[in-house]
């Protein structure tokens, strides 16, 4: 080691001298080959590496003349079972020990070479064995501003009893995205995409790389001042004007702000074919007409004022006898309505507000859509080309609780987001209720597959559309 630290001040020496000691000036005719390999401080005294990590060598290392030809750098380990060295330069700790690694430029046999002492350490974590991510399509609201990978990122110790205690290295691939910090804490700048990897620090192990989606759920506003129905006091909106001052003209297609009406509604016979309904205007209190789920009037009070449009002071709900939901009464296949939205857009996900919490309104609630179709061609004409979007959708509108007398279920007002694939746009987007999928309301016994369920009518006092989007 003492003449390592010979050749560094050897170094400074003729750097220091110029062309008097034959070392040609930068960017000068020079065929001479290197003379002096120079290691820098971190190398003179040797270096300690613990077992399992790694250490670059080639920016460490210097050569005399500056300007010389011929400088490729050849490594070789007086002990690859203590330090291994690739040709590229990176040394390895392999076990516990010390070794020489011998540095030559020009050739693998040259003289000229310079050596230094490694010694290898047990090291002072615990050592990863594996890294891979649990989940391989990973998406996230951008509302939520940050995200912490580790939530998805597996471990593997190698130690079969303790933890790995091994950092981790993460990097993103598009910072203009999300950046990610020495925790793991990803924090979104914006809609789209980037690659995540993590790496152990030390260890040679394949690090785990996920491509990371952020999204933004949009909410369509239904007309000129809509709000979003929830009543936390933030884009509460307004309510929407109800026409006219007759069933008549309460019932009118289309409305005149120009924002979503609902174009058709009817029932389907056993053959599917359209046989007239009517929605059900006897339960006075809800205030029934044509566009009550699009109007941002909720129910008040579900026993309270009836029969007061068009004020409406008590809220506004689309109601209609159950052919399809109630085991005594289907006659008829279904029922269905189609929403027209005025402009196509994207619609990957509807939600609804239910009438009250109050657990004697659960026979009315909806809870199942057997299909969702959409088109933009004339939803009235015999010729319209519809697209199924959507069938099957659940798990909107659940209750929470045991059912028993002790721990009654628990009913809200909203639902959850119910989320289906599509990424087509469309104007017209069509609820289909089928007799046999039983999509409303709660089974009066849960464990009873065959019991009934109570409640004469399907009431919806809001229903909201949006999608799900991943770039600006």
């Amino acid at each position: 080691m003492k003449r390592l630290s010979i050749y560094f001040l050897a170094a400074a020496v003729l750097i220091a001298a110029g062309c008097e000691n034959n070392i040609p000036d930068t960017g000068s005719v020079n065929n001479a080959p290197v003379s002096e390999v120079v290691l820098d401080e971190s190398l003179q005294t040797g270096i300690e590496i613990q077992r399992g990590a790694v250490y670059s060598v080639p920016e460490h290392i210097s050569y005399l003349p500056i300007d010389a030809t011929n400088t490729a750098q050849y490594y070789t380990s007086s002990d690859e079972s203590i330090a291994s060295i690739t040709p590229e330069g990176v040394l390895t700790g392999v076990n516990v020990g010390s070794c020489t690694i011998t540095v030559r430029i020009g050739s693998a046999e040259s003289e000229v070479m310079a050596t230094f002492e490694v010694t290898v350490t047990e090291p002072d974590y615990i050592a990863i064995a594996s890294l891979r991510f649990t989940n391989e399509n990973p998406e996230y609201d951008i509302d939520g501003g940050t995200v912490d990978i580790n939530s998805i990122l597996y471990v593997g110790s190698a130690d079969e009893v303790e933890y790995a205690t091994e950092n981790i290295l993460y990097t993103s691939s598009d910072e203009s995205v999300a950046t990610i910090d020495e925790n793991g804490i990803v924090t979104i700048h914006k809609l789209g995409q980037t690659t995540i990897t993590a790496s152990a620090e030390f260890s040679d192990v394949t690090p785990a790389v996920v491509t990371v989606r952020f999204f933004r759920m949009v909410e369509y506003a239904r007309f000129p001042g809509d709000g979003d129905g929830n009543g936390d006091g933030v884009n509460d909106g307004v309510a929407r004007t109800i026409m006219g001052s007759s069933s008549t003209e309460w019932d009118a297609l289309p409305h005149s702000d120009g924002g979503w009406t609902i174009c058709d509604f009817g029932a389907l016979d056993d053959a599917g074919n359209k046989v007239d309904y009517s929605w059900n205007a006897s339960i006075g209190q809800r205030n029934c007409y044509r566009y009550a789920m699009l109007d941002n009037r909720k129910i008040v009070d579900r026993g309270g004022a009836a029969n007061n449009l068009p004020t409406a002071t008590n809220g506004t709900a689309f109601c209609w006898g159950r052919p399809g939901g109630n085991q005594n009464n289907v006659e008829n296949k279904g029922i269905y309505f189609v929403i027209d939205m005025q402009v196509s857009q994207v619609v990957n996900y509807f939600r609804t507000v239910h009438i009250s919490g109050n657990g004697d309104d659960r026979g009315v609630a909806v809870t199942k859509v057997s299909h969702i179709l959409a088109t933009n061609d004339d939803p009235l004409s015999a010729s319209a080309s519809w697209t199924e979007i959507a069938t099957d959708v659940t798990d909107f509108y659940t209750r929470s609780g045991e059912g028993t007398t002790e721990s009654p279920y628990v009913y809200t007002m909203e639902s959850a987001k119910a989320m289906f694939s599509n990424t087509d746009s469309y104007r017209y987007i069509k609820f289909v209720f089928d007799k046999q999928d039983h999509c409303y309301g709660f089974y009066a016994n849960p464990g009873d597959a065959t019991a009934d369920r109570q409640g004469g009518t399907i009431q919806i006092a809001e229903l909201y559309m949006g999608a799900k989007v991943y770039s600006e």
